[in-house]
């Protein structure tokens, strides 16, 4: 593993983006969510947007488009991406959101047309700690996923995220797919040659495996909940597709831009009970974290605390990224011309 800063690393994505004929300010906003992610440990969701925006940056994804507002009414808004960086419509949409919870006590925004929104419990963060409970539901444009009983891939993974404050610890931030796994891990787990606890994949002929080098071309990824209990998993992602249809969406897998969000906030104030919630929220955490551990568990943890333990370690030491990473990086801001990292 090598270690490079948050800023080092900002720099390289803001400059991929800028060559791109991104402007700087977006370039730098998309660079900086992708290595918040990576500092948070997500690194499926992380540096590897660079190569995204390395393939798809001034093809797929419009270099100078800007997200815009489609209509609005009291608590709620629409907003289409318009094939621009995610991280812009997330910049929009939060926005617009924080402004109507505060007038309204709630609010819910859909964003439609947009590039690959990436990992989203990094998104909550600046919402939560402004005090609101958020929720964050991602439709994913590309088809991964079997619905419960089938064995075609006709759903996304999916994501969806949520935090809420804690009082005296940090927010509790919430970031899972819908599908059993993310996408984004099975390639590590075939280079690494892991096979999964459980039988989480179906192969071509719709038999479940736990071995991802075991799909072949036909294969999928089954809901949360695996292949007895993921009419769970199944009953979320639907909700997040309904979402997205909702929002003028069009249901139309395989692309590379065209997902979608809803970023619904709700403000804890507006019930007038925040006394009686930060003690009892307090007391309970505390039960929580404070209860007997099942054998071979070290601790438990609040969802989010690793987040935050990982940021802390990677603002103090660095970002730590593997050889093979790097060696791709350093290949990308060859191939586009750039200064590369660490230069």
């Amino acid at each position: 593993m090598r270690y490079f800063s948050i800023k080092d690393l900002t720099g390289l994505g803001t400059r991929l983006l800028v060559s791109r004929g991104v402007p700087t300010k977006n370039a730098r906003r998309a660079a900086e969510s992708a290595v918040l992610n990576e500092a948070a440990g997500v690194n499926t969701h992380g540096i590897t947007q660079f190569f995204y925006f390395d393939e798809n940056v001034g093809t797929a994804i419009k270099p100078e488009a800007e997200p815009y507002l489609v209509s609005e009414k009291a608590a709620v808004a629409l907003v289409d991406g318009n094939h621009a960086l995610a991280q812009l419509a997330v910049d929009l949409a939060s926005g617009i959101a924080v402004k109507k919870v505060l007038k309204y006590g709630v609010s819910s925004v859909c964003v439609r047309n947009i590039s690959w929104v990436a990992g989203i419990g990094v998104k909550l963060i600046p919402l939560v700690e402004k005090g609101f409970f958020a929720e964050f539901w991602a439709g994913s444009c590309f088809k991964y996923v079997a619905p419960f009983g089938g064995m075609e891939a006709r759903l996304g993974t999916n994501p969806i995220g949520f935090g809420f404050p804690v009082p005296g610890r940090p927010p509790v931030i919430v970031d899972i797919s819908t599908s059993a796994i993310a996408r984004g891990k099975i390639p590590l787990l075939r280079k690494a040659g892991i096979k999964t606890p459980e039988k989480i994949f179906l192969n071509s002929r719709g038999m479940p495996v736990n071995d991802p080098s075991k799909l072949g071309a036909k294969g999928t990824l089954l809901p949360m909940g695996g292949e007895h209990y993921g009419y769970k998993g199944f009953g979320l992602s639907l909700w997040v597709e309904a979402l997205a249809l909702m929002s003028g969406n069009r249901y139309a897998p395989e692309r590379v831009t065209g997902e979608s969000f809803t970023i619904t906030l709700t403000d804890p104030r507006a019930f007038g009970e925040m006394k009686s919630y930060e003690k009892e929220m307090k007391e309970f955490a505390r039960l929580l974290r404070e209860g007997k551990k099942r054998p071979g568990a070290k601790e438990i943890r609040l969802p989010g605390e690793r987040t935050w333990a990982a940021l802390k370690e990677s603002r103090k030491n660095g970002v730590p990224l593997s050889e093979e990473t790097v060696t791709r990086l350093e290949e990308m801001a060859s191939r586009n011309g750039i200064k590369p990292l660490g230069k």
